[in-house]
């Protein structure tokens, strides 16, 4: 969503890649990713681009879920729109029925925990990337982990064959203005660390996504290579309101916990929203 810039750094690196197809899912961008790469477009039929339409507020989850479920092949390569790949990249790694790929944040390479290499019936194992997940972060731990717990190796991605072009927090997290984090307080909404412990807690207090979860349901027009969709449901608990402010006040009370001590925990969800007006003042001041 919104991130035609980076697309147009990364698609020419893409197309010299020995791939069948390139998918990108342009989640209701403000300028439509097809206008961005018209002239590219009409060059390479290998890429599709899938247009959703009507949509506010970015939804990673959702986004590279239905990524996958236009998918035409068994291997499947998950990158994020500011990753250049080495053209001896399928040499170096390699998968099977039982493994899969992957960029880790602590080895050296920063904001490449999200990349994955992976079979498509890998992926059907645990219905995708867990749809609960609203926010920026802890989406590709949380399907690591679901993967491992199907009994799937992961393999380190081979160092130097993937490589990230560095941008700021507010275009990761792409939530400027996102009425979805209502629930947290506004000192911790681009706080990268506290959006992880947050959806860490939250998928933990959720139902297991698997693969009998509901995914969003779109309505889908096909023109070509160019598709347009259009959400019609997503799957909504009757408590997740409740579920989402409790994530809140775990996640609220860990993070301050690292800084203040364990005495936070003894703290109230209003005495947690106290100490983060505090918090918000002292930053206001510097």
């Amino acid at each position: 969503m919104n991130r035609n810039k980076s697309i147009i750094k990364t698609i020419e690196n893409w197309l010299e890649l020995p791939v069948d197809e390139i998918i990108i899912v342009d989640w209701a961008s403000s300028i439509p990713v097809a206008s961005s790469l018209s002239g590219i477009a009409i060059k390479d039929s290998r890429l599709n681009i899938i247009r959703v339409d009507g949509e506010e507020h970015w939804h990673l989850t959702q986004a590279f879920n239905l990524g996958f479920w236009f998918a035409k092949y068994e291997d499947i390569i998950k990158v994020d729109a500011d990753v250049l790949i080495d053209r001896d990249f399928f040499t170096k790694n390699t998968i099977d029925d039982t493994s899969f790929v992957r960029g880790f944040w602590n080895k050296g390479e920063t904001h490449i925990n999200g990349f994955f290499y992976i079979k498509q019936s890998a992926l059907n194992l645990v219905n995708g990337f867990n749809e609960y997940i609203k926010l920026y972060g802890y989406d590709d731990e949380d399907i690591y982990r679901r993967l491992k717990l199907k009994n799937m190796t992961e393999k380190e991605v081979f160092s130097g064959t993937i490589n990230h072009i560095p941008h700021s927090d507010v275009e990761r997290t792409n939530m400027v203005g996102d009425s979805r984090l209502s629930h947290i307080h506004e000192v911790l909404r681009q706080n990268t660390r506290f959006l992880i412990l947050y959806n860490e807690y939250l998928t933990t207090l959720m139902p297991v996504w698997n693969r009998n979860s509901m995914n969003a349901q779109y309505s889908i027009a096909q023109y070509g290579r160019y598709v347009h969709c259009k959400k019609l449901k997503e799957m909504m608990l009757s408590s997740i309101a409740r579920i989402e402010q409790d994530a809140f006040y775990y996640a609220a009370l860990r993070y301050l916990a690292w800084g203040r001590g364990s005495y936070v925990y003894e703290m109230s969800l209003e005495e947690v929203n106290d100490e983060l007006d505090i918090m918000s003042k002292n930053l206001s001041k510097t």
